[in-house]
């Protein structure tokens, strides 16, 4: 949040500068307002069927006046585009490229890590018979998708050959509330070998503290202890291919957002020196 508000601040000072004449500042404000209030009345009529289960009937006649006047405002703003009412239009089509591409590419590469996983329960099975050296500790393994090893437990265990005496597969996961009370955000499933699923879930105004949450945690065979745990995050590399999915410039647009993305680390509240990134090439 605060790198965007000082991009939003940087960019308000750079529009007025650039705009100079009020007319022309005030052609795009003009036009950014009432378009917004025709999405707006569409996003609210959206919600009055789906979340408030309005009749068809019920929707029309509340929602059909309100659009009537906001697309009438927005229609008598169409002739100020040409004199600065473009500028809101360029960004709004710029910032939903930027976002659907964003959302497109998260499920494409969840497809392809989810299209070659393995559950967990047949993991801890096929390690049943192998001789594999395990050291103390308790190794975190964050993953998106519940109940499938993460590539980057694969990855570790492929390279080093070596496993914690105790392995957490940790997924976090959104809820629609906007709160999840701590005595109902976690919940376990045990596994043989050692293995512990966790799922934490946080509301959409939680701001998530993994390794806090975790160490409240009071379980039989688990324990993170800050000094012998470690948190194992996955980074995948983008590969731009020629695959089914998306168009090749929407790919690489991709590919330079995933680079610049936050560090998934401090977004879950992990300590950076008991954090570990472990890459993984996927092709989309």
């Amino acid at each position: 949040m605060p790198a965007v508000n000082w991009f939003l601040l940087a960019s308000c000072l750079l529009l007025v500068f650039a705009f100079q004449p009020s007319s022309r500042l005030a052609a795009a404000y003009g036009v950014a307002v009432t378009f917004t209030m025709v999405i707006t009345t569409v996003l609210v009529a959206a919600v009055a069927r789906r979340r408030w289960n309005w009749s068809i009937l019920a929707t029309t006649v509340v929602i059909a006046p309100l659009l009537v006047v906001d697309t009438a405002f927005a229609a008598a703003n169409i002739f100020k585009i040409p004199a600065g009412g473009w500028f809101p239009l360029a960004v709004g089509i710029a910032g939903f490229v930027i976002f659907t591409t964003w959302n497109r590419g998260r499920s494409l590469v969840a497809a392809r890590i989810e299209r070659r996983g393995l559950s967990i329960p047949d993991f801890v099975t096929s390690l049943a018979n192998q001789r594999l050296l395990r050291h103390p500790g308790t190794g975190v393994y964050l993953h998106r998708t519940p109940g499938l090893v993460p590539p980057a437990l694969l990855a570790n265990l492929r390279h080093n050959e070596s496993l914690h005496d105790t392995v957490v597969v940790l997924s976090v996961t959104n809820d629609e509330r906007a709160h999840v009370h701590p005595a109902q955000r976690v919940r376990i499933v045990d596994h043989d070998l050692g293995f512990h699923e966790i799922e934490l879930c946080y509301g959409f105004t939680d701001r998530p503290r993994v390794a806090d949450d975790l160490r409240s945690i009071i379980h039989n065979g688990v324990s993170f202890d800050p000094d012998h745990t470690t948190f194992f995050l996955g980074r995948e590399r983008i590969q731009v291919t020629d695959r089914e999915g998306m168009a090749e410039w929407r790919e690489r647009l991709f590919s330079i957002l995933h680079r610049n993305a936050g560090d998934p680390a401090t977004h879950f509240g992990l300590p950076q020196d008991r954090s570990v990134d472990i890459g993984t090439h996927i092709d989309i």
